[in-house]
């Protein structure tokens, strides 16, 4: 299984302590994206097409992107951070959900954490949204954890565990 990896924009909402993206707030354009997705089908015979950021939850065009891989018949999995649902993805028809995997960053287990982490107030935000999500989407929760967070394993753990809910854990 051949994955390609699509960073849509260098925007970003919240400002994570551990963030190594370069956000200068471009984006590429759908054409692009759409470009080179078909190359990378045609030479490496790619199956799930990642896209991240920065936050491509901002990203504009993301309906359209998930609705043309699913039309390729590509798998897509959306790495994001889950502090608000963009307009229409929810009801997006049942083909492009089904193909489409959620991956929701949660760094801590309680909102003083959280802001300390992202340097925003949005956990309940994020914890509301991924119940949301995951009745729609096939969902994940990331957790990327460093010094800050290292000691709230446990307590993130049961929170995915809570929300019923598989987890990744990145250590930084």
């Amino acid at each position: 299984m051949n994955n390609l990896t699509i960073d849509v924009t260098a925007a970003c909402n919240i400002g994570c302590e551990f963030c190594y993206q370069d956000l200068d707030g471009s984006e590429l354009s759908l054409d692009e994206i759409m470009t080179n997705v078909k190359a990378g089908i045609n030479s490496k015979n790619i199956d799930i097409v990642e896209i991240g950021g920065g936050e491509p939850f901002m990203y504009r065009h993301l309906s359209e992107l998930l609705t043309n891989l699913a039309c390729l018949g590509k798998r897509a999995h959306v790495s994001t951070n889950a502090t608000f649902i963009p307009q229409g993805l929810l009801d997006l028809e049942s083909r492009v959900r089904d193909n489409t995997l959620i991956q929701a960053s949660l760094h801590a287990s309680n909102p003083s954490l959280y802001r300390e982490v992202t340097k925003r107030n949005l956990f309940n935000n994020v914890i509301s949204n991924i119940k949301k999500i995951k009745e729609k989407y096939e969902t994940v929760i990331s957790s990327t954890i460093y010094d800050k967070n290292f000691d709230d394993v446990p307590n993130i753990l049961n929170l995915a565990y809570e929300l019923d809910l598989p987890i990744r854990i990145n250590l930084v």
